[in-house]
């Protein structure tokens, strides 16, 4: 009883989603970029109430709510500024999933492993990840504002990612 509204709401959510991605893939960019922009900021906003941070204060928490913020950003600049599609497409792919998967995997290591504790902790591989990870997306978007240093800054974009996700492979191996 007290589930329906809720799997009601989630399932008018993911309607809403797969007609946003329809009307995008009909050549209606605007309609469809808009309507999965306001969907899923609706969503982070409200549900997930991402302006209020959760109490552990460690930095996987905190790199896993930055990702909640570069999902909006991401979406709402592919909607306000096409010429920057890719852009803001790496937005979302460098600022969220990396975030993201990291900081879940991170979660998911220690409690199947016996290292819960380490949850409740700042690690300093968490920051050395995290932090890669964003130096790695600032160069990532510096490549598309500059493009006479491209590739340079594409090079050590993929370079810091490297490096984030190796610390955190080492780390957890």
């Amino acid at each position: 009883r007290g589930r329906r509204p809720r799997v009601l709401l989630y399932v008018t959510a993911g309607l809403l989603l797969i007609a946003g991605f329809t009307l995008e893939s009909f050549a209606w960019l605007a309609s469809g970029r808009f309507l999965t922009a306001i969907v899923v900021s609706a969503y982070l906003l409200k549900v997930l109430r991402i302006y209020r941070m959760p109490a552990p204060k460690t930095w996987h928490v905190r790199f896993l709510f930055l990702s909640f913020y570069f999902i909006m950003a991401g979406l709402w600049l592919h909607l306000l500024l096409p010429d920057y599609e890719v852009m803001a497409l790496h937005l979302l792919f460098m600022g969220v999933f990396s975030l993201i998967t990291l900081s879940i995997a991170t979660r998911v290591v220690v409690s199947h492993c016996g290292f819960e504790d380490l949850w409740n902790r700042n690690l300093p591989v968490v920051l050395v990840f995290g932090v890669s990870f964003l130096i790695a997306l600032a160069l990532r978007v510096g490549a598309d504002l500059y493009p006479e240093a491209y590739f340079e800054l594409l090079a050590l974009a993929a370079g810091f990612w490297f490096a984030g996700a190796l610390a955190w492979g080492a780390f957890f191996i």
